[in-house]
């Protein structure tokens, strides 16, 4: 079992494509867990994002998991490296974390940290995006030429 760790903001269809991706290219990995952070302005964009990972994750019987949203302000990156730290240090589940929607603090923070909890965080994933017209494409629609998912910790 799984803790999967994204950052929603209001694209919210990147972070849904690299989960996406991590369901797809992992099958094996079942997620019972996610962690959704986000800025509190961007809270129907949570709530979308929410209503089309159960889609995902229904399809192909996989169940739910347990869904948590945790606020964060941009601005005050103590308190979400406080907020990483603690679900980390706290997890029962492997965690895999997604980097791509996230502010630039704020998603290198989240690779330090997986870098730092290597027994805990086994993934980082980054979805390069080249071409911004497929901006709100869905993941199966996006050709090969214009993205790449890339596992910052695979060495």
């Amino acid at each position: 079992m799984y803790h999967w760790i994204t950052i929603v903001s209001d694209k919210p269809i990147a972070a849904l494509n690299t989960l996406w991706y991590a369901l797809e290219q992992h099958p094996e990995k079942s997620i019972s867990r996610i962690t959704l952070f986000h800025e509190a302005g961007v809270k129907r964009h949570v709530n979308w994002f929410v209503r089309q990972s159960k889609i995902l994750l229904t399809w192909g019987n996989k169940s739910m998991p347990e869904v948590t949203t945790e606020p964060y302000h941009p601005r005050d990156i103590d308190a979400f490296r406080s907020q990483v730290k603690k679900l980390l240090n706290h997890s029962k589940e492997k965690v895999m974390i997604d980097i791509t929607s996230g502010r630039k603090a704020q998603s290198a923070l989240l690779l330090l940290l997986g870098e730092l909890y290597s027994g805990v965080v086994e993934h980082v994933f980054y979805n390069f995006l080249d071409d911004a017209r497929y901006l709100n494409f869905p993941y199966p629609c996006l050709p090969p030429a214009v993205h790449k998912v890339v596992d910052m910790l695979e060495k």
